[in-house]
């Protein structure tokens, strides 16, 4: 791997990297179209392509989600990382090595992802032997292709008790190295032996789908085979948190957007049997139980879950924890309902329409929660009145969404015929769905946030328009710098900065050339020449125009700006003016004069450009 010093790895990777290979990595089907290249978006459904990328600019943009960026921004969408992850990614494709803060610990964990590279690469090896004929033949039975095994690179580990460690030293690593990837064991004695020993074994991957651990189920020849776990998994290392990890989630990432929904199995043969069926947004939880970073993880992806596994909400199970978490993380939880004592495997074995129509058929885990409890309820016993509510009030305590939350409560009303009220109060004894460190919101004023957001985005829009006009028809730029006389008169500050730099540009320069004006903000402000960009390549049907229309339109925009602008003086000032006729010193007097001066001063230069 190469490094240039000097120059920031992002530079070096986007001068490396070309945006259209990257992206049709991911997007195959996207096509030139003149100058840019255009596909369907892979962030929303669309009937019409409108996900646009520029191979000049190394930018993209979706035009129906209003999504884009650079290609940082595009691996960080669809993979669901942050941006160091994506630079990592990034700069390994562009062969550039990046500097760590701590080179010691980088190094560790590279070590471990290439013992666990090559450990899988054996145990994939093993099962193709003879000594392994009964798991080849057990994957097989359970209707596993040889296909499916490759793609999963399933394998397995030999009945001996330092097959893989005799392997691996002699792929020259340690035997600290190979401990510390969690594939050797050590007992009471100090003696070090193979953690997976006769296990079918099944890699773990990390979102990147590199290889992070193992998890080994026992080939049960023997009776002794019997007492032994069935499952074995990796302990926790640098490289794998099993709190933090979701089985085939980079397998399944791509589907799971494409769909909108995830499923999550309980283990790792329904989720490779749902894949091999054609049902690619699966995952397998490895356990039932969720943490909150997993569910973070699968919120990269989706905010809808569709749960595969056997719910029991009577008592404390590790399922219903993992629901309540779901929920109270807002979270459209729903469930996917299976023939009585079979798994999604045994369906899908027998007839994959069965777990097509599951899926398909799946119902709010708040219906399927009303439904079994309310099984045989009798409405005139006070007992199961008081069951009914212990069983639901504490579900319903951890919905997330207030709506959601008071339309449960209504039906629970009805159903077991108890004042909503009298339920309200029961249900403040509950721990609601704050209790897992949601950041509480003033409904009020959220409502008005998103009035707020709503105004904004009509002004982006336009200020969108009126930059591009006047980038593309620099001409213009006069006319704007004597109507916009102060940058305080654009309402967003982003574009305010846009706006000072094309002025102190134009006033230095007497004449406006885009180009020289994008390279002289290359280096000090490169996040406004990206902006620039984007600006440009959204606004692309603006340099379509004509002179004369372009002119007539960034005179009604500066127009409408300014009337915006004093509009708001208006206000401010009528609101300072109430506030000093409250008050009746000789000061204050004075003061309301000279506001109501400036309130006439205002109120006739707005009367002369609305009349214009």
């Amino acid at each position: 791997m190469n490094t240039i010093s000097g120059i920031k790895p992002s530079e070096q990777i986007k001068e490396r990297l070309n945006i259209v290979d990257i992206i049709r990595e991911y997007v195959p089907s996207l096509k030139s179209t003149g100058a840019n290249f255009k596909a369907l978006c892979p962030f929303h459904n669309e009937k019409t392509p409108s996900f646009i990328v520029s191979p000049e600019k190394q930018i993209w943009h979706c035009f129906g989600c209003g999504k884009g960026g650079d290609i940082f921004n595009f691996v960080m969408e669809i993979e669901g990382i942050e941006f160091v992850d994506a630079l990592r990614l990034l700069a390994d494709k562009a062969g550039i090595k990046l500097a760590t803060y701590d080179k010691k610990l980088d190094s560790k964990r590279n070590r471990i992802l290439e013992v666990l590279e090559e450990a899988q690469d054996y145990f994939h090896k093993s099962l193709f032997t003879f000594k392994a004929k009964q798991a080849l033949d057990y994957l097989l039975k359970r209707k596993i292709s040889k296909k499916t095994i490759a793609e999963f690179k399933l394998g397995y580990a030999f009945d001996e008790w330092h097959s893989l460690e005799s392997f691996l030293k002699g792929k020259d690593f340690s035997a600290q190295d190979i401990f510390d990837s969690g594939l050797l064991v050590k007992d009471s004695s100090g003696r070090i032996y193979d953690r997976f020993r006769k296990r079918v074994m099944f890699p773990i991957t990390n979102v990147h789908g590199q290889v992070i651990g193992f998890g080994g189920r026992i080939l049960e020849t023997s009776s002794s085979d019997k007492e032994q776990a069935k499952y074995v998994n990796t302990p926790q290392t640098l490289v794998y948190d099993k709190s933090r990890t979701l089985y085939a989630l980079d397998k399944a990432k791509q589907e799971i957007r494409k769909k909108r929904f995830i499923v999550v199995t309980e283990g790792y043969m329904d989720t490779i049997s749902s894949h091999q069926a054609g049902i690619k947004n699966v995952i397998a939880s490895s356990g039932t139980a969720f943490t909150l970073d997993q569910i973070n993880l699968i919120k990269r992806y989706t905010k809808n879950l569709a749960l595969a596994f056997d719910i029991d909400i009577a008592g404390d199970t590790a399922t219903k924890r993992s629901i309540d978490l779901a929920l109270s993380s807002g979270m459209n939880a729903k469930v996917v309902l299976l023939p009585k004592g079979k798994d999604p495997d045994e369906c899908i074995r027998t007839d994959p329409k069965i777990w097509v129509k599951a899926i398909n058929s799946k119902v709010p885990v708040m219906e399927y929660y009303f439904k079994t409890t309310l099984k045989d309820f009798d409405a005139a016993n006070i007992e199961q009145k008081k069951r009914v509510a212990a069983r639901l009030l504490p579900i319903i305590s951890r919905i997330f969404d207030p709506i959601e939350k008071e339309h449960y409560l209504k039906k629970l009303s009805e159903e077991i015929q108890v004042e909503v009220s009298t339920l309200k109060e029961a249900l403040e004894k509950y721990p609601s769905a704050r209790t897992y460190s949601y950041p509480s919101r003033d409904r009020s004023r959220k409502r008005l946030s998103e009035e707020e957001t709503e105004q904004n985005r009509r002004i982006k829009q336009a200020l969108d328009l009126l930059f591009a006009l006047c980038l593309n028809f620099p001409e213009n730029i006069p006319f704007l710098i004597s109507e916009i006389e102060s940058p305080n008169m654009i309402p967003l500050s982003s574009y305010r900065n846009l706006y000072t730099l094309i002025r102190l540009f134009y006033n230095k320069k007497e004449k406006f050339d885009l180009p020289e004006f994008q390279a002289c903000l290359s280096k000090k402000f490169p996040k406004i020449n990206q902006k620039i960009d984007l600006l440009l390549l959204k606004t692309s049907q603006a340099k379509n125009k004509s002179e004369d229309d372009a002119k007539k339109e960034i005179q009604a925009l500066a127009k409408r700006f300014k009337v915006f602008y004093y509009k708001k003086k208006l206000k401010e000032l009528e609101f300072s003016l109430k506030e000093k006729e409250k008050e009746v010193s000789r000061a204050k007097k004075a003061e309301t004069r000279q506001l109501l001066s400036e309130f006439s001063k205002i109120s006739k230069k707005l009367d002369v450009i609305l009349r214009e």
